[in-house]
């Protein structure tokens, strides 16, 4: 029956829907079924009503939160017979039938998967929910590298039509030659300051709660000490400098409260797996955000973003990254003084930036933070878009008129493009996206599934 496999795909493809829909469409099926005369209408209906239960339930699972041991690997899907980084759409890895083909890899130097030889292992998932590496059957816990997945980068020439170095950061296998991607990074080779990162929103980022606590900050092949020039000594070491008095410095630091921090472009928060948060720790990733900036908005911002992805059930492409204005601090003569965390390096950005785009709506929303924590209106400040459209697309949060905080503004994101020269073009999008289109699109997938199925059971009674 064709039809039966319209409605399978309809109701695979609507998550909200498949309790109902397959509850509902069970029972009006098996009251058919019943009274049914024709004997091979039956069996095809019993069977469609079959295969719909059965495609939904999972032959493997792993809960991403309590099943992944502490040495977790990289769970790979292959496509086009390819790996590729494996993005959930909620809090499991869900396998829907048994002999389908998935790949773990546990990267970094002298790692292998499990007791074997090699850090890239090809397994299955078994008919009796247990996962096949080589002839050994295993369960989702008893997975695990050698010692803990490290983050890897690699440097592809230049990027922002040659402002700076592109790179990649993710995870190489030695034993499949190849990198696997998680996000990208633009990085001003002079000013050895981020420009921007992209990467890819995963719907099911909020519904995943696994935390890490151990990473550790690496600069690649940066030649700054970034380690060194971020600690708060340093720190108030060269804005004492910049500023010409220790008092001066005083104003904008107070230890473990106010200060520089690593801020992230791409989140922590956006990686669904260990692995994955621990590969965003690389200073290719960071640009220097004032603490009370980062904990607050910039932070509600991620956020937002998340969910918005959650509510849609899409992944979404996310952009990021610094503006073309320098913060500056009046020194003790009161003269503008732009700052950096060494001489000419690790530039402080007045503004920080985030897109996220919908490819399947082609619509983005952009929101703009300003990294200053120390004024309380915006006087000559001026974003890098036009207008502030918060209220009229639904993303209005009082919390952003906070200045301390991060006064932060919704814009329509082909003005970032406008205005930062070095944003990527692919962010470019038809329309903005609203709070009211989130909401109608997961609304309409609702009633559209709904409509279907009861359309199709329909067509059933009356073959």
């Amino acid at each position: 029956m064709a039809a039966c496999g319209q409605l399978k795909d309809i109701i695979l493809n609507n998550k909200a829907v498949t309790i109902l829909s397959i509850v509902l469409f069970a029972f009006v099926i098996s009251t058919i079924a019943l009274a049914g005369s024709n004997q091979r209408k039956k069996n095809a209906i019993r069977q469609c009503e079959a295969d719909l239960i059965n495609s939904k339930k999972p032959q493997c699972l792993v809960n991403i939160t309590s099943d992944l041991p502490d040495r977790e690997p990289v769970y790979l899907r292959i496509a086009n017979g390819l790996n590729e980084l494996w993005y959930p759409e909620g809090p499991l890895l869900e396998w829907t039938r048994s002999s389908l083909d998935f790949s773990l890899l546990c990267a970094g130097t002298g790692n292998t998967v499990l007791d074997g030889a090699n850090d890239l292992a090809s397994g299955q998932c078994g008919s009796d929910g247990k996962f096949k590496i080589g002839d050994k059957s295993y369960e989702a816990k008893d997975l695990t590298c050698k010692s803990e997945v490290d983050g890897d980068f690699q440097n592809l020439g230049t990027c922002a039509e040659g402002r700076g170095i592109s790179y990649q950061l993710g995870f190489k296998t030695v034993f499949g030659n190849r990198f696997i991607t998680y996000f990208d990074a633009c990085f001003h080779s002079d000013t050895q300051s981020l420009l921007y990162t992209k990467h890819i929103i995963p719907s099911g980022a909020q519904q995943t709660t696994v935390t890490v606590d151990n990473a550790v900050w690496k600069k690649g092949d940066l030649v700054p000490d970034f380690d060194a020039i971020y600690k708060q000594a340093d720190q108030k070491t060269r804005l004492t400098a910049l500023l010409g008095s220790e008092e001066e410095a005083n104003k904008y630091l107070i230890q473990d409260v106010q200060y520089l921090s690593k801020g992230h472009m791409t989140p922590k928060g956006d990686g669904v797996f260990r692995s994955w948060k621990r590969a965003s720790f690389f200073y290719m990733n960071a640009v220097p955000q004032w603490k009370t900036v980062n904990e607050g908005n910039w932070n509600e911002v991620e956020k937002l973003s998340r969910w918005i992805s959650a509510v849609l059930k899409e992944d979404l492409d996310s952009y990021q990254g610094s503006g073309v204005e320098v913060m500056t601090l009046p020194d003790k003569d009161k003269k503008q003084q732009p700052l950096s965390l060494a001489d000419k390096v690790a530039q402080v950005p007045l503004w920080h930036w985030k897109i996220i785009k919908s490819t399947k709506l082609d619509a983005g929303i952009a929101f703009v933070t300003l990294n200053n924590p120390f004024v309380a209106k915006l006087d000559d400040l001026r974003p890098p878009c036009l207008k502030n459209i918060c209220t009229k697309t639904g993303w209005a949060k009082a919390e952003f008129t906070n200045f301390t905080q991060g006064y932060t503004q919704c814009c329509d994101p082909n003005e970032i493009l406008r205005f930062v020269p070095h944003a990527p073009y692919e962010a470019m999008v038809r329309n903005v996206l609203t709070s009211g289109m989130v909401m109608d699109s997961g609304a309409e997938a609702l009633a559209r599934g709904l409509k279907l199925a009861l359309l199709m059971v329909i067509v059933l009674v009356f073959r």
